[in-house]
């Protein structure tokens, strides 16, 4: 994962050589393979490389006519992009450029895979900084007194350059306790993150933040039988983690013995054997609980590895306990997996010892598909369509699976779900209750409660209740994704193949009851690689 950054000062005298030096040494603790400057009117943009895919890296920053770009990514749909173009020789990077001189600023929606980026438009005076709907790469600025902007991959680079960070922002603390961190939002009141599927344009008055992807936007889709969503989810996920096998050296996964992390794996190890991956070979490293026996994975973690052929690096419970690190080990932002740094830092040696640097993560996929069901919301598809008999043969299946009473389950899966959000907010109770060391009255200030609440009640959402909860799930792996970047401390590429955009959208827009079925959780998943 590449670090990028630079500064904007309209109407400024040239950046002071000492800021952009700053800066520029900030963000190479993060990009190894070498740092490049490139000025701009008014301003200058910096790279630091982190080298992951096959061939020679594209110069960065790219100068292309008037256009300057710099980013950190990977093009997905490099082909039709530049079928489109027509410009088949041209690099990635190159090809950004080529994208906005086309479409303009809303180019960013053509782009598919895991990006952040940075232009500059000569021409029209026009800053343009855009990240992917996912957000695993990660942008934030801090607007400057005079005006002008500083931007970054990293907190870090930001105050090297002299940014403003400000107090703590209460409203990111009540993000973190009730997990509905604002994308936008950072720990710092002076600086801000640019959300996950959107552009911040700056140039010709105040920066104007455009939204470009939306989860409840999505198109329906309507196939025609469960043989026909199997293939097409089957190819998508294929697809998605061949992208991410892209790389010059061997490609890591995290193998849990749960089902994504097992998915995954196995996909890989079946590109591989079929000549369709670009990675010279495939490792793998799981944590294994020798103390706590009930929470151990081993028998399913080797059913995989013989699979695949290969035993990979096996973490043990006393190598790398949970809690600690916790001091002396602390990431820029933090997160619930600093719990567990020591034993992401393990992986990451067990990496570097066989030159890899991307690694493979099954986050998302509870998420997407769907792995746990306490009320069944496709019930209420089925009573907000009308379809009296399957919502009676439903009701018989559900009670006999989940043994709740007829009558309960008619009203939390069928009748809540329609009524209207505030009604139901009004309805519906804290998960849990609130720790006794949380003061009262920064839980009353920020409304803790109706935050955990509506993590399951995707506002805004117009499509079926059914599907207004996985895009509710959806969203809490898109801002738990968001801020990983830093949980290992050092680079490393690490991708989320069921966080993958054309999946996702296939997923969001499929029939709930694709996805939940009595008996069987992740039932398109299931099916479609049985």
């Amino acid at each position: 994962m590449s670090a990028f950054g630079g500064l904007y000062s309209p109407g400024a005298p040239p950046p002071d050589t000492g800021i952009l030096s700053a800066l520029t040494c900030a963000l190479g603790r993060r990009g190894p393979d070498g740092v490049s400057v490139a000025s701009m009117p008014e301003g200058a943009m910096a790279h630091a490389s982190f080298h992951t895919a096959p061939g020679p890296p594209a110069e960065q920053p790219c100068r292309h006519g008037a256009v300057l770009v710099t980013w950190d990514g990977r093009l997905d749909n490099r082909a039709d992009l530049a079928a489109s173009l027509g410009a088949e020789r041209a690099n990635d990077v190159e090809l950004l450029a080529l994208a906005y001189e086309r479409w303009g600023p809303t180019f960013p929606s053509r782009i598919v895979g895991d990006f952040a980026l940075a232009l500059w438009d000569g021409r029209a005076r026009l800053l343009l900084l855009a990240r992917d709907p996912v957000g695993t790469r990660p942008l934030f600025y801090a607007v400057r007194p005079d005006g002008g902007l500083l931007w970054a991959s990293t907190l870090a680079a930001l105050r090297a350059g002299g940014a403003d960070l400000g107090e703590v922002d209460e409203e990111w603390i009540a993000g973190y306790f009730s997990w509905s961190i604002d994308p936008a939002t950072t720990p710092w009141r002076g600086v801000r993150a640019v959300p996950p599927g959107h552009v911040l344009a700056v140039g010709g008055g105040p920066p104007r933040l455009q939204c470009f992807w939306k989860a409840e936007e999505v198109p329906a889709v309507r196939l025609g039988g469960d043989a026909e969503y199997e293939e097409r989810y089957r190819e998508l996920f294929l697809a998605s983690v061949q992208n991410r096998l892209r790389a010059a050296g061997p490609v890591a996964a995290e193998l849990s013995g749960g089902v994504d992390s097992s998915s995954i794996v196995c996909a890989a190890a079946h590109l591989l054997r079929a000549g369709s991956a670009e990675t010279p070979g495939l490792l793998t490293a799981s944590h294994l609980y020798e103390r706590s026996r009930t929470a151990d994975e081993t028998p399913f973690i080797e059913e995989v590895e013989a699979f695949i052929g290969r035993t990979g690096r096996h973490i043990l419970e006393s190598e790398a306990p949970i809690l600690t690190g916790l001091v002396t080990d602390i990431p820029e932002i933090p997160t619930s997996n600093h719990c567990f740094r020591r034993r992401y830092q393990a992986i990451y040696d067990f990496m570097a010892e066989n030159g890899s640097r991307v690694l493979l993560s099954g986050l998302g996929g509870d998420h997407l598909l769907t792995s746990q069901v306490a009320t069944p919301y496709v019930l209420a598809d089925l009573l907000r369509g009308g379809r009296l008999g399957a919502l009676r043969t439903g009701l018989a299946a559900w009670r006999r699976e989940l043994g709740k009473p007829y009558l309960q389950l008619l009203w939390e899966g069928a009748v809540c779900p329609l009524l209207p959000r505030p009604a139901r907010m009004r309805l519906a109770r804290p998960p849990i209750p609130f720790p006794s060391w949380l003061d009262r009255g920064f839980v009353r200030r920020r409304d803790l409660a109706a935050r955990f609440v509506a993590l399951t009640d995707a506002e805004g959402y117009p499509g079926p209740p059914g599907k207004r909860e996985q895009a509710g799930a959806v969203r809490g792996a898109l801002r738990a994704a968001a801020w990983l970047y830093d949980w290992w401390g050092r680079p490393v590429e690490v991708t989320f193949p069921f966080l993958d955009r054309p999946l996702m959208e296939f997923c969001l827009g499929a029939p709930a009851g694709q996805f939940v079925r009595p008996g069987e959780t992740r039932s398109l998943h299931r099916r479609a690689l049985a």
